[in-house]
C-alpha cells in the first residue's frame, strides 16, 4: 500500500477526533473506571493505557478495547471508588500466560535467525491507586502498577514492568495520563545473543461522555524503544486514535475506532506508517460480568525507497482478534482472562506469521 493511500484512509481518524471533541455534554453524571491497559507483555494494547469511559451499567469494570494489543500484559485496573469508599486501593494478582511463536510477535526480529518458540509465562502484579479529590462529580486519581513476567521455556526473558497513572474527571470529561517502562526486554536470539529492548511511553487521552448512551474519546501515544546490541534497531513511535461506542443496552456496547501510527527507525529500512481500523462490541452482567470483544484491521506501509533494502516495496496486513473478560466473585476477588490472535500476512518473503496469546488470573483488591 503506497503512503498516498495510507494518508487518505487516515482522514477518518480526524473526522472521528472532531466528533468526540465537538459533541455537547451530557447531562447525566458520569460513572468511569481508572484507567486501562492494552494488551500482552510480548511487545499494548494499551493497556495499558485505556478507553472511553464506561456507562452505568459497566463500572467499575476494565476496559481495554481500544488499545493496541501487544504492548503489554492485560490486567485488571483498579477501578475509581465511589464517594463514602476509602481513598485507596490495592490489587495482587497472579496470571499464567501461554504465547505461541512469541519472537516473530515482536516484529522487529521477524527474520529466519530468530527461533520460532511457544512459552509459558507467569505474571505477578500489583496495583495501587489514591484518590487525592474523592468527590461526588469529580475524582482525581494517581496509581502504580508493577507486573513480573516469569517464563518458563526461554532462558534469560524475564522481564519487570511499571506503570504510572493520573486520571482527573469532572462531570461528563476525563483526562489521562500514562507512563509505561520495561527496562530490559527479550525482543530476539541472532546469532545465539539474546538482544533486549527498553521501553519507555507516554499517553494522553481525552474522554467524553456524549450522553447516556453516547461515548468518545481521542488519545496520542509516544514510545521510544532502544536495542542492547545494534542501536540501528533503536525505533520511535507516534500513534494518534479515536474511537465512539453507543450503548443499546448494558448487554451490548458496539463502537468502532481508528488508529494512525507513524515509527520513525534509526534506518529507514525499519521505517512504517500503519492505518488500524477497528470495531469492538462490551457486555456487562449486572455488575458481575464484564466482557470485551475486538477485530483489528492492520494496513502497514514501510517507508524505505531504497531498492537494496530488505522492506523496500513490503506492504503487511494483519488481523487481529482480542477478547478478555472479567468476573467478580465477592469478597474482592476476581477472575480475569484473555485470548489474542494475530494473522499477519506480508508480500515480504518469509515474514508472514501466526501468533496466540492467551491468559486466566486470579485478583484480590482491598481494603
Amino acid at each position: 500500500m503506497k503512503r498516498s493511500h495510507i494518508l487518505s484512509l487516515a482522514r477518518p481518524c480526524l473526522v472521528l477526533s472532531a466528533v468526540a471533541i465537538s459533541t455537547t455534554p451530557a447531562l447525566a453524571q458520569e460513572v468511569q473506571q481508572g484507567a486501562a491497559g492494552s494488551v500482552p507483555a510480548t511487545q499494548e494494547p494499551s493497556s495499558a493505557e485505556g478507553s472511553p469511559g464506561s456507562t452505568d451499567a459497566d463500572a467499575g469494570q476494565p476496559d481495554i478495547v481500544s488499545r493496541p494489543p501487544r504492548e503489554d500484559t492485560p490486567a485488571p485496573q483498579i477501578t475509581r471508588s465511589k464517594p463514602g469508599d476509602s481513598r485507596y486501593r490495592i490489587e495482587l494478582g497472579v496470571m499464567p500466560r501461554y504465547i505461541s511463536n512469541y519472537f516473530q510477535a515482536e516484529d522487529q526480529f521477524n527474520t529466519g535467525s530468530t527461533p520460532e518458540v511457544s512459552t509459558y509465562v507467569t505474571v505477578l502484579s500489583g496495583s495501587v491507586a489514591y484518590d487525592v479529590i474523592h468527590e461526588k462529580d469529580s475524582t482525581l486519581t494517581i496509581g502504580g502498577r508493577v507486573r513480573q513476567n516469569i517464563f518458563a521455556d526461554i532462558d534469560g526473558a524475564d522481564s519487570t514492568e511499571l506503570d504510572a497513572t493520573a486520571n482527573y474527571r469532572k462531570g461528563s470529561n476525563e483526562f489521562r495520563v500514562g507512563y509505561y517502562h520495561n527496562p530490559k526486554r527479550l525482543a530476539g536470539i541472532v546469532s545465539n545473543q539474546n538482544v533486549y529492548a527498553e521501553t519507555n511511553r507516554v499517553n494522553l487521552e481525552y474522554l467524553r461522555r456524549i450522553s447516556s448512551r453516547w461515548r468518545s474519546g481521542v488519545g496520542y501515544q509516544f514510545s521510544r524503544e532502544t536495542y542492547s546490541s545494534d542501536n540501528t534497531r533503536d525505533v520511535s513511535r507516534h500513534q494518534f486514535h479515536a474511537d465512539i461506542r453507543y450503548k443499546v443496552t448494558s448487554y451490548f456496547s458496539p463502537g468502532v475506532g481508528i488508529e494512525y501510527e507513524e515509527r520513525s527507525g534509526e534506518l529507514e529500512n525499519n521505517s512504517y506508517s500503519q492505518i488500524t481500523p477497528m470495531v469492538m462490541v462490551t457486555s456487562s452482567i449486572s455488575n458481575v460480568a464484564y466482557l470485551s470483544f475486538r477485530y483489528r484491521h492492520i494496513l502497514r506501509d514501510y517507508s524505505t525507497d531504497i531498492p537494496s533494502d530488505s522492506n523496500f516495496g513490503r506492504d503487511d496486513t494483519r488481523h487481529e482478534l482480542s477478547f478478555y473478560g472479567t468476573v467478580q466473585l465477592g469478597h474482592g476477588l476476581s477472575i480475569f482472562g484473555f485470548a489474542y490472535h494475530n494473522n499477519s500476512d506480508s508480500s515480504r518473503t518469509g515474514s508472514s506469521f501466526k501468533s496466540s496469546d492467551v491468559g486466566l488470573g486470579l485478583f484480590y483488591r482491598f481494603p
